[in-house]
């Protein structure tokens, strides 16, 4: 099965302090190159599509999208969202029956003052948390990706106690990428590495307990090598056809790291800022 990301435009009904988009951008691809890309795609051979944004619920044409890629053949659709349209059960549903099969809904809080205080709008918290709960009474596939903020960071043991009593099939911890608005605001919005190990291993082995499927994303292999089968990045690479990371870069200290083949290294602006120190070469793949 061969998976195609498709990012609809920028336009978010967020203002997310963690967002990799610069401030005010709002465009959007247009529904004609939508379906061209699609239609080429499906051409190449793909069968499984995830949409994206930006906040792709804010197309008045996501419906038409989602149908349009099922006819292509798209056997597979996952949507990346905030699912704060998904607060509405009667709008999941028909999601759900144009074709939509996974849903990676954006958490940023078990509580809504940390979870607002990162999307910076009033109410999403109980949007979000009412999409979670309106895609499982619907019976669909739900996964929550928790984008690890400095804010964040201490909670993440609690948020992944929360979202597995909300009954979420996968938890994903994402580092955040220090570009765009996360960018503008590094200091207060990118988490320092010796300071994400140990939340992150707690939040790690809460959803493991609770025989959830667990995933981390976007941090360098050594932040958590216990976890290391739970890395996207360690997955992609292990058909032996490594991808290219852009935007990021190894260390010093991965010079005696026996995994740096798999490893997508460190942002490089975070690199650029706070050096490579924080970084433990793995000696021993368990």
């Amino acid at each position: 099965m061969t998976r195609y990301s498709l990012g609809l435009g920028w336009r978010c009904n967020n203002q997310c302090t963690f967002c990799c988009a610069g401030t005010n951008v709002y465009d959007e691809l247009p529904l004609d190159q939508v379906r061209c890309l699609l239609r080429i795609a499906a051409d190449d051979g793909a069968d499984e599509l995830v949409l994206t944004g930006g906040e792709p619920t804010c197309r008045d044409d996501l419906f038409e999208i989602v149908r349009e890629a099922r006819k292509l053949g798209y056997t597979i659709m996952q949507l990346q969202t905030n699912g704060r349209m998904l607060n509405y059960a009667d709008y999941t549903a028909q999601l759900i029956d144009a074709g939509i099969t996974e849903f990676i809904v954006t958490v940023s809080g078990h509580t809504a003052q940390l979870h607002e205080g990162q999307t910076k709008v009033r109410g999403s918290h109980r949007q979000t948390m009412a999409a979670i709960r309106n895609i499982r009474r619907l019976g669909g596939f739900v996964a929550a990706n928790v984008v690890a903020t400095k804010a964040v960071v201490p909670h993440l043991p609690a948020i992944a106690r929360d979202l597995v009593k909300r009954d979420v099939s996968q938890v994903q911890v994402a580092f955040p990428e220090p570009t765009g608005r996360a960018y503008l605001a590094m200091d207060e919005v990118v988490p320092r590495l010796s300071d994400i190990r140990a939340p992150l291993r707690k939040a790690m082995n809460v959803v493991l307990e609770a025989e959830r499927f667990a995933t981390i994303e976007g941090f360098p292999l050594c932040t958590s090598p216990i976890h290391l089968r739970n890395a996207i990045e360690w997955r992609e690479g292990e058909d032996g056809a490594l991808p290219v990371w852009e935007r990021r870069g190894h260390g010093t200290p991965c010079d005696h790291c026996t995994i740096t083949e798999r490893c997508p290294g460190l942002w490089l602006t975070y690199l650029d800022r706070w050096g490579d120190d924080e970084l433990e070469p793995v000696t021993s793949v368990i």
